[in-house]
């Protein structure tokens, strides 16, 4: 049973990294502004969760 719960939160995580980019580009379309400052969203480790890219640790 734990395995199963554990390869649900690795495919909801999965999901999620490649779902927040097109997100992310879809709210900058409409004008929401989240991705003004993110112009490559989803490139970098820690960007799709919001965090700019100088101030994401090597």
């Amino acid at each position: 049973m734990n395995i199963e719960i554990f390869t649900s939160v690795l495919a909801a995580l999965l999901v999620y990294r490649l779902l927040s980019p097109i997100v992310d580009r879809l709210c900058g379309l409409l004008g929401n502004g989240t991705s003004a400052n993110m112009p490559h969203s989803g490139s970098a480790k820690a960007n799709s969760i919001g965090v700019p890219k100088d101030r994401v640790a090597n």
